[in-house]
């Protein structure tokens, strides 16, 4: 048996979106698109865009990013194998995109 992933479809997931009308729909919509407009934003504060490489940004760049993650209280994953930093900029490069 594969394991099961938090995005997959399990039977809960499946009766919900079932009984979900457009009204939720358009507002799980709304959500992702005010994620995607916050991480371009941020990107864009930063002077970064979503295809750039972690390892082009400047250390002043990288500055501006913790202090980012500060304020929305990102913490890393617990096994990590890099900086918060890093962790922060690919979950943001992933939202914008």
């Amino acid at each position: 048996m594969p394991l099961r992933t938090r995005h997959d479809s399990s039977p809960i997931v499946q009766k919900l979106q079932a009984i979900e009308g457009p009204k939720e729909q358009k507002l799980r919509e709304s959500h992702k698109e005010a994620y995607r407009l916050n991480a371009r934003a941020t990107l864009q504060m930063i002077n970064a865009n979503a295809n750039q490489d972690f390892h082009t940004l400047s250390s002043a760049q990288i500055d501006a990013l913790l202090i980012e993650a500060d304020r929305v209280h990102y913490q890393k994953p617990v096994n990590a194998n890099g900086s918060r930093a890093r962790y922060f900029f690919a979950r943001l490069q992933r939202q914008a995109n």
